[in-house]
């Protein structure tokens, strides 16, 4: 199969066209078929793009006229939407929402799964609930931890008021050599 045409290809074989160039030396200076030439000489004729006045085309105008005006597809799924809606507000699983659509929609459990992730769950707003955990403070004292590296291999730390110690520190987050520290 051919490879498309970019929408500046064809702005530019559109203004050789306009300047006057013939269908072969157009062929000659792109590389583009004579066909693909004469297509858009045709378009460009019937919608009087070579008006002396007239200005080139925007680049949807181009590709409508060249390719087609672009028509989204509905989705199998599109018929169920609000069912879908309803099943997934009320929490029920992907795997139950498809035996519930099976034998009225062909589609696999993955297909729908992400046609409810894309289409249902962005149009649902989403409130963010902040727990006070995720708010508390941590203090580490950067200067003493380089020197508790040096000599003693071990760090303190104070998490919401409370002091532990990490043994064998080396700069990464290893939480399983954390124990609590007596104060």
């Amino acid at each position: 199969m051919a490879r498309e045409l970019t929408i500046m290809e064809l702005q530019d074989i559109l203004k050789r066209l306009k300047a006057g160039h013939s269908i072969k030396q157009i062929t000659r200076e792109t590389g583009t078929h004579r066909s693909v030439i004469r297509k858009l000489k045709n378009i460009a004729l019937n919608t009087d793009w070579f008006r002396e006045d007239a200005p080139l085309p925007s680049e949807k105008e181009l590709h409508d006229a060249y390719y087609g005006a672009m028509t989204p597809t509905p989705h199998v799924l599109d018929a169920f939407r609000d069912e879908l809606m309803e099943y997934h507000t009320s929490g029920v699983s992907y795997t139950v929402m498809h035996q519930l659509l099976q034998g009225r929609a062909t589609v696999s459990e993955r297909t729908l799964r992400r046609y409810v992730q894309t289409k249902i769950e962005p149009s649902i707003p989403r409130a963010t609930v902040k727990r006070r955990r995720e708010m508390s403070i941590m203090e580490v004292d950067f200067g003493s931890a380089a020197m508790d590296r040096l000599v003693h291999r071990a760090v303190k730390i104070v998490i919401e008021g409370k002091s532990y110690r990490l043994d064998s520190f080396a700069g990464r987050n290893q939480l399983s050599g954390l124990t609590n520290a007596m104060s």
